[in-house]
């Protein structure tokens, strides 16, 4: 496969961001940053790859609705 160049006509922008962190990382000097803190570390899921799944959708989704796009 052959590399490629994507060029966007207008610059790409962050409007909204959220956060999905463990306890310890509430606890540290992140912590402050952390939209939604899960004390269970497999955050009601049965393997760790399973809670890191629904951490990143937790996140794209509530991005998503902060910025009014829901």
């Amino acid at each position: 496969m052959g590399k490629s160049t994507i060029i966007f006509k207008n610059k790409p922008t962050i409007e909204a961001v959220y956060s999905v962190g463990g306890k310890k990382e509430a606890e540290g000097c992140i912590g402050e940053y952390i939209d939604k803190c899960i004390e269970d570390d497999y955050f009601g899921e049965k393997t760790f790859e399973k809670a890191e799944c629904k951490m990143l959708s937790t996140a794209i989704e509530n991005a998503i609705t902060k910025n009014g796009y829901d």
